[in-house]
């Protein structure tokens, strides 16, 4: 299964269970390319695709959130200034915070080798979560189709067996994956 096939998949279970989900208008082709190329960086197919679907998703779950365009412009700004201030914090202008937890936390995809970086602003840490984005969506599908993540509807959020979730992170060699 391919990276958009992965996301679409994902992006289904969610739709399945949460009804606060609000899905970004799809924006065109050429959009995305001027935006990342105003960035400098020639991003992944897999991203062209997800955005020519979706500028953004709100409330995957009732933290997390799938940044749009306009929102990763702003995040990555601020990263910029953050390394010209303080040129040891370490994000590379590679990485393009893609997912949102709190508005604390940011997902990255490394669009030099496809790796995903977890900035947390508050902690001021950088982690590295993933070798690659689709060791991130296998980690989420398999979490998905063997029920580890489930929906609770009082709450609005998804939560996990932890057992289960960390033999997942084992499984698909991850660090965290910010459900």
């Amino acid at each position: 299964m391919k990276g958009l096939e992965k996301i679409n998949k994902v992006i289904s279970y969610v739709l399945n269970l949460n009804n606060e989900t609000q899905l970004g208008a799809e924006t065109d082709i050429d959009s995305i390319n001027a935006f990342f190329s105003n960035l400098n960086l020639t991003q992944p197919e897999v991203i062209t695709q997800i955005y020519l679907q979706f500028n953004g998703i709100d409330n995957l779950n009732a933290f997390f959130h799938l940044n749009s365009l306009e929102r990763i412009n702003l995040i990555y700004r601020i990263n910029l200034n953050l390394k010209q201030d303080f040129p040891n914090f370490p994000w590379e202008k590679s990485m393009v915070p893609i997912l949102d937890i709190n508005s604390d936390i940011q997902i990255c995809i490394d669009f030099n080798d496809h790796s995903m970086w977890a900035i947390d602003l508050e902690g001021s840490t950088v982690t590295k979560i993933a070798n690659h984005f689709d060791n991130y969506l296998d980690g989420l599908l398999f979490s998905f189709e063997s029920q580890i993540i489930k929906y609770n509807q009082t709450y609005g959020c998804f939560e996990v067996d932890e057992l289960s979730w960390q033999n997942m992170l084992i499984k698909f060699d991850l660090k965290l994956i910010g459900w």
